[in-house]
């Protein structure tokens, strides 16, 4: 049994859970149109993604295309059997502080019990600069779907609401409004949210809302193929990004947020369209929320919500792990009580304290050396010529590269522990580490205690062989090992989620779940170094594969035309200063070099839209011939005898063609709210800290015509207000620039548009 400590035997194990958690992020196959209505098809969801997108156009909430989406969404589901309404309200949102038209699209599927009901909602709206095939229009044709198989299938016990919302991209506008505004919110119980970053991918339950540990059983029992975790939802919701989901989980209600998030290259880009949209994410999406509408339908809605949250993790997408936050404590506690008694008899005359403080200090090295190669890592394989800043199309090399550092790291820690060092004590430091990280989490963030109680417990399961071999060495072997696969299913499970987020500059925070694996292999591997490898030669191997696997990433492309960069073309132009520049501008990566070059883009510094100076690459073009928004700014008074407070008031006078309307206040200005034609579009008590950056108000697709904004600030507001109006940009003045466009190169998230940029003075004169 010796060879299961063999570092060959431990690393194909390692390979065979990589695979393993690789396979499980992929959707599953795709059922074809044929299949029975019973069961959930990706086929008939494709042919209607067909039908609502004849051609791949953005369609922006308040946009003619929106306008022609929205009456395909209600043509498909009167086809069905439905009678869809449309609640159409010019809204704000005032915590994204966003304004723009709304017209929802609402069907009702009545249940036996009236007045509880269960809402299924996707956004149908897309973002400026592509098509939304996947965002959302995947979840809009699987709501769809669901929508006919209900009509279908036998009585339900609630009524189905489908929401089609509109202006998601604009600040979740559209599921407020419904929040805010609509009688039918008042009877849901409990949500089903579709979303999409990426093309392809599981479907991922990301988000639930508090006290889940209902939803979560549920979950459990429910799903074919579960993907979720507690840590993932610990994390999103701390960040500042938001769903329609946001709106219904801050109100109190229970649901499940699903979405898919591979091939994030593509989010919000031109080419998120039907040829890159993988059918098998939409097969996945279609039999999440099929399974959780049926389990939710069978439930007594009014006591859906638990007392407290759970913590959950998949095993593969096979199943889903979960225990109650109340029982994490007790867990840890437990498991390390099992597990140190057992070490302790395992190991009585081998432990010595000196020799474990050895071992703690070999684990605090690793702990600091892991991040220390990740970040020193980050330069050769985040300086890829024009390197992405999410997903790498060819990441295989960069990911072999920081394997193989981790490895590295353990090999110098385990040459660092002196030769007398026991066995026993090396695994009592490991696994008093383990022991320690499992009391942490449980007390300061329960939601990701399984990151110490699966290792924990792979632990304790190996006792049970361990104990009918008990005389026989080495000692704890099933133990050790089965640990340490519960930690590397942990560190593998990890590091490619990361993926979704971070690219290669980041590797220092890339590489830190290979620590969980790093620390639990180390009992296996002790004395092991020391007898089959010379001291030295076995690390200088290691560094030269290192360095060829960062060399050889240098020669694979940063992007590719299925993986592009976002690039686009902006005009920018200032009538007051009678200056207008073309930009070739990436929001999150840099523009193609050798494009720039040959057009005559030079680096400029250039005013941002908070007021501060950017670098871009522009070039300068002629003021274009643009309706002009009038402006009258009154005189400021005050908003009470008492707060202190000072009130100014405008009134604009918008002509046609205006896309948007962006605000954005002196940096000096102490915003306290904002209203649109009297309701209510910014409020700083709603902003979070995230948000605060800037003190700005959006205004989508305004009406033509008069508007009357008025804002309040602590004490008086004096400078330059920006006012930044969208235009469409002109096919004429794009067409130069397309016929050498870069295969590898899309408009992404704001797309070409003119921007013109007025300052007002703010001084109430």
């Amino acid at each position: 049994m010796k060879f299961l400590r063999h570092p060959l035997f431990l690393l194909f194990a390692t390979l065979l859970l990589a695979w393993g958690v690789y396979a499980a992020s992929r959707p599953p196959p795709p059922l074809p149109a044929t299949v029975v209505n019973e069961k959930f098809s990706a086929g008939r969801a494709e042919l209607l993604l067909r039908e609502l997108y004849p051609q791949s156009q953005p369609h922006v909430s308040g946009s003619a295309q929106n306008a022609l989406l929205r009456d395909r969404i209600v043509s498909v589901l009167q086809r069905s059997g439905y009678e869809p309404k449309i609640q159409r309200r010019f809204h704000c949102n005032a915590e994204f502080a966003s304004c723009s038209p709304v017209e929802n699209i609402l069907a009702v599927r009545a249940g036996e019990q009236r007045g509880s009901a269960i809402l299924l909602t996707a956004h149908y709206d897309s973002a400026w600069a592509g098509p939304g095939v996947a965002d959302d229009g995947a979840g809009v044709a699987t709501l769809l779907e669901i929508a006919q198989m209900a009509t279908l299938a036998p009585g339900f016990s609630h009524d189905l609401v489908f929401l089609f919302a509109d202006a998601e991209e604009q600040g979740l506008i559209g599921a407020d409004a419904f929040a805010t505004q609509h009688d039918l919110f008042a009877a849901v119980r409990a949500v089903i949210n579709l979303e999409a970053r990426g093309v392809t991918g599981a479907s991922v339950m990301f988000e639930t809302g508090e006290k889940n540990r209902g939803i979560i059983r549920m979950l459990a029992t429910s799903l074919k193929r579960p993907v979720a975790n507690s840590l993932t939802y610990e994390v999103y919701r701390r960040m500042p990004n938001d769903t329609d989901f946001s709106v219904y989980r801050k109100r109190g209600l229970p649901g499940v947020n699903f979405a898919f998030t591979g091939g994030a290259a593509l989010y919000h880009s031109r080419i998120d369209d039907l040829d890159h949209l993988d059918p098998g994410s939409l097969q996945h999406h279609g039999q999440n929320a099929w399974s959780m509408l049926q389990a939710l339908d069978q439930r007594n809605l009014e006591k859906l919500t638990s007392s407290e949250d759970a913590v959950y993790i998949d095993l593969f997408g096979r199943k889903l792990l979960q225990y109650p936050h109340s029982s994490s404590i007790g867990v840890s506690l437990v498991l390390s009580v099992l597990v140190m008694i057992a070490i302790r008899r395992a190991f009585l005359r081998q432990i010595v304290f000196r020799q474990v403080l050895w071992t703690v200090l070999g684990v605090v090295m690793l702990v600091i050396a892991l991040p220390a190669c990740g970040w020193l890592l980050s330069w050769p394989l985040g300086r890829w010529v024009d390197a992405a800043p999410l997903e790498h199309p060819f990441p295989w090399g960069g990911r072999a590269s920081l394997l193989l550092a981790a490895v590295w790291s353990i090999f110098v820690v385990l040459k660092f522990l002196p030769p007398r060092v026991s066995t026993g004590s090396v695994t009592t430091g490991c696994w008093a580490m383990f022991v320690l990280l499992g009391l942490v989490l449980a007390n300061a963030m329960p939601s990701a205690g399984f990151l110490a109680v699966l290792p924990l417990l792979g632990f304790t399961l190996g006792l049970i062989l361990d104990s009918l071999r008990w005389k026989k060495p080495p000692r704890l072997l099933f133990s050790s090992v089965a640990g340490f696969l519960a930690a590397t299913y942990l560190g593998v499970y990890f590091f490619f989620q990361l993926d979704v987020v971070l690219n290669f500059n980041q590797s220092w925070i890339k590489i830190m779940p290979l620590l969980l694996p790093a620390i639990a292999v180390l009992p296996l591997l002790h004395g092991y170094v020391d007898e089959r490898y010379p001291r030295g030669r076995f690390g200088v191997t290691l560094l030269l594969l290192i360095l060829a696997a960062c060399v050889s990433q240098q020669f694979v492309p940063g992007y590719t035309p299925d993986a592009p960069r976002d690039m686009a073309l902006m005009v920018r132009q200032d009538p007051g200063r009678q200056q207008a520049w073309l930009v070739l501008e990436s929001v999150y990566g840099s523009p193609d070099a050798a494009y720039a070059k040959k057009h005559g883009f030079t680096r400029v510094s250039l005013e941002g839209l908070d007021g501060k100076p950017r670098e871009v690459l522009a070039r300068e073009t002629s003021l274009l011939d643009l309706p002009q928004i009038s402006v009258t700014v009154r005189a400021i008074e005050a908003a009470g005898k008492e707060s202190g407070r000072q009130r100014q008031v405008m009134d604009l006078l918008i002509p046609p063609g205006v896309r948007q309307l962006v605000l954005s206040f002196p940096r000096q200005a102490d915003l306290v709210q904002a209203k649109v034609d009297g309701q209510l579009a910014f409020a700083a008590e709603l902003q979070s800290r995230q948000k605060k950056k800037h003190q700005r108000l959006m205004i989508n697709h305004p009406p033509s015509g008069a508007m009357h904004i008025e804002f309040e600030s602590n004490g008086q507001v004096t400078g330059d207000l920006l006012l930044n109006a969208r235009f469409d940009l002109p096919a004429e003045l794009l067409q130069p620039y397309m016929a050498d466009w870069p295969d590898d190169a899309q408009p992404a998230f704001l797309g070409p548009r003119v921007l013109q940029i007025s300052h007002i003075k703010l001084d109430g004169d």
